[in-house]
């Protein structure tokens, strides 16, 4: 199975994806959060970093 991952700096930029996701899990670490869950047959990571990029930055390499 695939993973994928997707970097939101706000939930707005990211809830349709999450929606959509199948059983989904949410994890926060370092001020970030993290929703895991499947869709089409992939496993998608969805993180929601804040805006700027350090805060991309801290949330990939976490």
């Amino acid at each position: 199975m695939d993973t994928i991952g997707v970097i939101g700096a706000m939930g707005e930029e990211i809830e349709l994806l999450k929606q959509k996701l199948h059983e989904p899990k949410t994890y926060t670490r370092a001020g970030n959060t993290f929703y895991i869950g499947e869709l089409y047959n992939s496993r998608i990571v969805l993180l929601k970093s804040g805006i700027g990029k350090v805060n991309a930055a801290i949330g990939t390499t976490i």
